[in-house]
């Protein structure tokens, strides 16, 4: 039988490993001609979710050879959270079998969120599965039991032969996550613990059908909209596991920390593919045992669920998706009656439905129908087209092939190798004892430049100016050819040594640009160091799975000796990373010469697998290391020599605190229909995840001066294992005195026990999962003394993750550090009696925006908000928020006015859209008590109106008269409550009363545009306007005169 057996570097198991090795050293038993559930599982996803899962777990970058290729489309901001939607090309070669996103081959939309589901065994939250029941489920104990060495040899076959029959679970299953601003993967352990991977502190709630991340900033993402799939396998001996479950958790919706809902809706597709697939058996004992000995022909049956989207909901606004009438040939061609339309464009709207921008995506195919091709993006202003981006494709008017074609590599890529099959064409005597060549349908699996098909070779930009892209194809450099075949058999090149060795898909090689003025074509050129030993190839495949089998002859098993069965795809589960660079280097130029370089060393993923050989488990290494730069230097070109001028330098650690989950995976080593589990042997692998905390712990920046260097170097220190900030910062000043940054941060203090209400608020911001520092600490060490030389402290509310008070410590001279007291929590809170309060937030609204400060000289500043509360509508020093009432009528928040009728549209309004005809209801405030205040507004009328509580000899004023609309001002007295009522006619706008000692502006939007007006407390108003894309167009002043007027122009002068 094969034991378990680890690869070099696999350091993190070693006391673990001799106790499994030991308890694993006698052989297990079973039966087969063949068994089941050879190949790795497979779980379909729509293209959509594959593009976007590939350009978020593979940052595009020099070290994965990807050009990094994105167009931001919107940056949405939605009160403080941002929600960009951006466009991404993401592509290192053309993949066969791989169906084209719904924009087109290697581009993918970024506007929401996803979770990848990755099943291993069962799943583990379904029927028999690690969960089912809970943490003491009887596959969690039966595992436990397992590794713990307490089960008897007769419980070991007959769990195991569970394991491979489907009736219990002992692999964990993976999850992958996205969503704005953040990716990562985790997985449940024994103890339904979510591990991050890597570690950080999102928090995970599994529900029913949802999933919900809660972000460090009280963001909530709720993942509820499904992409189900199933996999059926036609094969005799069932090589693929079967699928039917949920593939991808779509992002349904967000609750923002200010309590703001983003809702994403989708639009239901499916469609199935049937795969011809092929497998060679083979057994060397003549007789009943070679029966089955030659090629078998067997379909595999994918059904795919695929969402596309439909619109994004928030407040004051939306986005809505164009969506292909026509249903995309590419796919027909899979299915002829599938009918899956493309996304063709979107647009942004206001919440009033006005189109803020517009865009289409220009699509075709390659090769008549074979592929989808994005050909093009358009920025409409207006029916006008304001931006255009084309692209153009490698080969892009040549043949393709389908996406059932047998040209493939290994990895997948095209190789235009003219195939009959996939079964690889490789000497096989040395690998399969007695083997006589069955006729079957081979194939040449190598890699080759062919898989440049299809690769963007050149973005036109709107401007006018252009990127071309060259490419070569991604290798590897050994010295002696047997180094491959150690690695694999089956990495061979037809006539001997081949350096260097291709190993899939393509790299860039030059990158090419031009601007739209003339200016000569500047040059990246990139070269990679491919030597084996500086590259991570993780991604090697393997076709033959092997096994003793015993076969039912007469009723009796017959020993037959090994047998082994060959695939068309590679029993060791690949991870869809071929290679990633260490170090590179890019040469600048022009047709002047060369102008410098650049060399870049990045970390590269660790393969950590615990098992290489059968059963074969899935890869698992440091994949979030990927495009990690640890170190730059810039060299320039000086008397034709490279001269060194800046360096870079970055040194990372993980915490010694690793996380580490482990399961076994198992399959038959021999088997017999007719043997109990007792008679029969197995294989049997350790499957297991980790995950650590990884971290920068010192960058330095040098300069390269004549005959000198000039450093500055930061180092970084993390405390604990709560969370990956930095504790303490550190950097020397111009002095060469050593300055740190000391920070503790809300999960740093213990609130076992908390009494007062700072410390109240610190536990509530642990438990809503809020990672702020609470304490700065700045600390100069002068002759070897560290002496604190400044701090300021953050204490939060109680009723929500918000600040409540400022304090800046008072530090007339350095203040040893020994005399300085720490924040910590002791039942109460406690800080350094030298703070000082700075700024108080006394009040916030619902949505949780700060409505009244108070600074260190005690004047508060007031703030309201409409819009649905989105934006600041008024700014009011001097007073507190109680004292103020203001609305333009724009918004449903009436800003503390009371009015029954409704604001009317009226395109002369001095302020906004929209302003209140008093003949439709009464408008007033009822019972407010003020100090001796001021009420301004806008009327129609050129003479103000009169009020009782106005002050005697101290007339109403007005101001200047524009467009038919008069500014008035009136001194009101307070200090007792009182009704300020409006008359009964005419229009009003812009209606404010605060105190008289106050000063306010007040402001109007077009919501997700800009600022449309903004007025003073003299009644100045500066207006904004913009074009139909949302640029800003022009600037006037309250008498409509032009300030400054801007005209955006693209590959014309400006004059036209």
């Amino acid at each position: 039988m094969s034991l378990y057996q680890s690869l070099p570097g696999t350091g993190r198991l070693p006391g673990f490993i001799t106790l499994l090795s030991l308890l694993l050293l006698t052989a297990f038993a079973t039966q087969a001609r063949q068994q089941q559930h050879t190949l790795p599982r497979l779980i379909p996803r729509s293209h959509d979710a594959v593009a976007v899962s590939k350009a978020n777990r593979i940052p595009a970058g020099e070290s994965a050879g990807i050009a990094d290729v994105n167009i931001t489309l919107a940056d949405l901001q939605i009160g403080s959270f941002a929600l960009p939607i951006t466009l991404r090309y993401h592509s290192n070669g053309l993949k066969v079998n791989e169906v084209p996103s719904s924009l087109g081959d290697g581009w993918s939309l970024h506007y929401g969120g996803m979770i990848s589901f990755r099943q291993h065994g069962l799943n583990d939250f379904k029927t028999a599965g690690l969960f089912d029941g809970g943490i003491s489920s009887a596959s969690m104990t039966m595992l436990k039991s397992f590794l713990r060495g307490h089960m008897t040899t007769g419980q070991q076959h007959t769990w195991l032969d569970n394991l491979i029959n489907s009736n219990a679970d002992a692999e964990f299953d993976q999850y992958q996550y996205s969503y704005p601003g953040k990716s990562g993967a985790y997985y449940y352990d024994t103890l339904m613990n979510v591990v991050t991977v890597p570690k950080n502190d999102i928090r995970v709630f599994r529900g029913n059908n949802e999933i919900r991340v809660l972000d460090n900033q009280n963001n909530n993402y709720y993942f509820g909209t499904l992409e189900q799939s199933t996999v059926t396998d036609a094969s005799v001996y069932g090589y693929t596991p079967a699928f039917d479950d949920v593939a991808t958790y779509y992002l349904s919706r967000i609750v923002t920390s200010q309590n703001r809902t983003i809702l994403f809706r989708y639009r239901k597709y499916s469609y199935s593919v049937q795969q011809q697939k092929s497998a060679v058996a083979f057994s060397a004992v003549a007789g009943t045992c070679s029966a089955d000995n030659g090629q078998a022909l067997y379909t595999r049956t994918v059904q795919i669920n695929c969402l596309l989207p439909d619109s994004v909901i928030y407040d004051q606004g939306y986005v809505k998706f164009a969506i292909s009438t026509i249903p995309r040939e590419d796919i027909k061609a899979l299915q002829d009656t599938a009918a899956i339309p493309s996304i063709t464009g979107l647009s942004i709207f206001a919440g009033n439905n006005k189109k803020i921008k517009s865009y289409s995506f220009l699509q075709g195919y390659f090769d008549t129908n074979k592929r989808l091709k994005l050909s093009g993006v358009q920025e409409w202003n207006g029916d006008a087209t304001d931006k255009l981006w084309q692209f153009h494709y490698y080969r892009e008017q040549d043949a393709f092939p389908a996406m059932s074609s047998n040209d493939q590599d290994h990895w997948g890529y095209y190789n235009a190798a003219g195939n009959a099959g996939m079964i690889p064409d490789i000497d096989y005597a040395s690998l399969i004892p007695g083997w006589n060549a069955p006729a079957a349908n081979y194939g040449n699996r190598s890699a080759n430049i062919a898989a440049r098909y299809g690769m963007l070779q050149t973005i036109i930009h709107p401007t006018g100016g252009s990127t071309a892209f060259e490419y070569e194809p991604n290798q590897v450099r050994v010295e002696d050819y047997n180094t491959l075949t150690t690695l694999s058999p089956f990495l061979t090149v037809p006539g001997g040594t081949p350096v260097p060795y291709a190993v899939g898909g393509v790299r860039i090689k030059t990158i090419i640009t031009n601007d739209s003025i003339g200016t000569p074509s500047s040059y990246r050129t990139y070269q990679y160091a491919d030597s084996l030993n500086q590259v991570a190839f993780l991604d090697i495949p393997y076709y033959i799975a092997k096994m003793e089998y015993n076969r039912d002859s007469a009723g009796a098993c017959l020993a037959c000796g090994q047998s082994a069965t060959v695939f068309d795809e590679s029993v060791w589960p690949l991870d869809a990373i071929p290679v990633i660079y260490s170090h590179i280097t890019v040469s600048d130029s022009s047709v002047a010469g060369r102008q410098g370089k650049t060399e870049s060393v990045y970390l590269l993923p660790e393969n950590h697998t615990v098992s290489n050989t059968a059963p074969y488990v899935t890869p698992l290494n440091t994949s979030w290391q990927i495009g990690t730069l640890v170190n730059r230097k810039l060299y320039a070109l000086k008397d034709n020599v490279d001269e060194l001028v800046k360096e870079y330098r970055y040194t990372y650690k993980a915490l010694e605190e690793s996380y580490q989950t482990t399961g076994v995976k198992t399959n038959y080593a021999q088997y017999c229909t007719l043997n109990t589990p007792d008679n029969n042997n197995y294989n049997t692998s350790l499957s297991t995840f980790f995950s650590d905390r990884f971290y920068l712990q010192q960058s330095k920046e040098i300069d390269y001066l004549s005959g000198q260097t000039l450093t500055k170097q930061i180092d970084y220190a993390v405390s604990g294992i709560r969370h990956n900030l930095p504790a303490v910062v550190s950097y020397p000043d111009s002095k060469g005195d050593t300055i740190k940054e000391r920070i503790i941060y809300s999960w740093d203090y213990d609130t076992t026990t908390t009494t007062g209400g700072d410390a109240l608020a610190i536990r509530n911001l642990g438990r809503l999962n809020v990672l702020v520092p609470i304490e700065r600490i700045q600390i100069r060490t002068i002759d070897g003394v560290d002496y604190v030389v400044g701090a300021t402290l953050t204490n939060y509310r109680t009723d929500r993750p918000f600040p409540d008070r400022i304090y800046e410590l008072n530090v007339p001279a350095p203040i040893p550090l020994s005399a300085y007291t720490t924040s910590r929590i002791s039942g109460n809170f406690v800080r350094d009696s030298r703070y000082e309060l700075v700024t108080t937030f006394s009040m916030y609204d619902s949505n949780n925006n700060v409505t009244e400060t108070t600074g260190i000289d005690g004047v508060p500043v007031s703030y309201l908000y409409g819009y649905k509360q989105l934006y600041k509508i008024a700014e009011i020093t001097t007073s507190s928020r109680p004292y103020v009432a203001y609305t333009s009528f724009e918004t449903d928040e009436r800003g503390g006015w009371a009015y029954s009728g409704t604001p009317v549209v009226d395109a002369t309004s001095p302020v906004g859209e929209r302003c209140y005809d008093l003949s439709t209801g009464t408008f007033g405030v009822g019972n407010i008590v003020l100090p001796t205040a001021v009420l301004t507004y806008w009327s129609k009328s050129p003479t103000p109106f009169v009020f009782p509580r106005q002050i005697p000899f101290q007339p109403a004023t007005s101001g200047r008269t524009v467009n038919g609309w008069t500014f008035h001002m009136h001194w009101l007295s307070g200090q007792f409550p009182q009704d300020i009522v409006f008359p009964s006619s005419g229009f009003i706008d812009d209606v404010r009363v605060f105190p008289l000692r106050s000063q306010i502006k007040s402001y109007s939007y077009q919501p997700h545009t800009g600022m449309t007006s903004e007025c003073d407390d003299r009644g100045n108003i500066t207006y904004y306007s913009y074009d139909e894309t949302g640029r800003l167009k022009m600037v006037q002043n309250g008498d409509r005169a032009i300030l400054k007027l801007i005209d955006y122009q693209y590959m014309k002068p400006i004059t036209e």
